[in-house]
């Protein structure tokens, strides 16, 4: 039997209590890249953004930050801004990244955003 268990929503002011600083710079800068209010949900160690223009699921460790999906909406450019923003993220806490889950149809902004296929189906990580 599955359960379902609702994602933790929280508001701006009790961001602190899910990710460190440099996450928190990351969400401000994502929020001024937007121009959008950045609702951010934990659930199992996995962040999710419902944004107006933009959806991300991620997590992140001492290691890897994984993008799990980024789905972005009417909006030229702004897929390659989020992904900046988080390549910046992940050099200043010396992090790799790896984005998994990647459609067929994604693969060239992946390869042009500096990503190489995986061994693991759909999964491509950044050259750096």
């Amino acid at each position: 039997m599955l359960y379902y268990q609702p994602m933790e929503r929280y508001k701006p002011e009790q961001r602190e209590n899910i990710m460190d600083e440099e996450l928190g710079d990351l969400i401000r800068n994502l929020s001024e890249t937007t121009g959008d209010k950045i609702p951010i949900e934990l659930i199992d160690g996995t962040y999710e953004i419902e944004a107006d223009n933009f959806t991300l699921t991620f997590t992140t460790d001492e290691e890897v930050f994984e993008i799990r999906n980024i789905d972005v909406r009417d909006s030229v450019g702004l897929g390659r801004q989020i992904i900046n923003a988080i390549h910046d993220y992940a050099d200043n806490s010396d992090l790799e990244v790896l984005a998994s889950n990647v459609l067929g149809t994604a693969r060239g902004f992946w390869e042009t955003m500096g990503y190489q296929e995986g061994e693991t189906q759909n999964e491509y990580f950044r050259v750096t």
